[in-house]
């Protein structure tokens, strides 16, 4: 099919463009270059209608749905992130447990309870000071 051809003939550039992206990101052990150009073909190749005026547009499109790929991941990666810092808060706060003991508790390493547990506490102080 066209569509087929033209991801062949265009894959290495696709390539280049994602690897760009990804290297302004912080780097992802569930993400990779090949993810974000197939990802990004997916959302491309599902929009029957889509029409490209020439070459240039078509790698513009392409450009902004490998953004797209990538800004989805992290909001994905937040959203994981912020059920960890929950239960970090439940377990000191509300619980009144040591780091070590959530450490258990949770079954994660000291220090990365210590470091949760501070960004916990910086992201309630910004939530719950005073307004300007």
């Amino acid at each position: 099919s066209l569509s087929e051809e033209l991801l062949a003939e265009t894959y290495d550039v696709l390539r280049r463009i994602a690897s760009r992206q990804m290297n302004r990101q912080r780097p992802s052990a569930t993400l990779n270059t090949t993810m974000i150009v197939h990802e990004a073909w997916l959302k491309l190749s599902n929009d029957s209608d889509r029409r490209f005026a020439d070459q240039d547009h078509y790698f513009a499109t392409a450009s902004r749905a490998m953004r797209q790929v990538l800004v989805d991941h992290a909001r994905r990666k937040l959203a994981e992130k912020a059920p960890d810092l929950e239960r970090i808060v439940e377990c000191r706060f509300f619980a009144g447990l040591t780091v070590d003991e959530t450490a258990r508790v949770l079954g994660r390493s000291v220090r990365t309870v210590e470091r949760d547990w501070a960004r916990a506490r910086t992201y309630l102080a910004e939530y719950l000071g005073p307004k300007t």
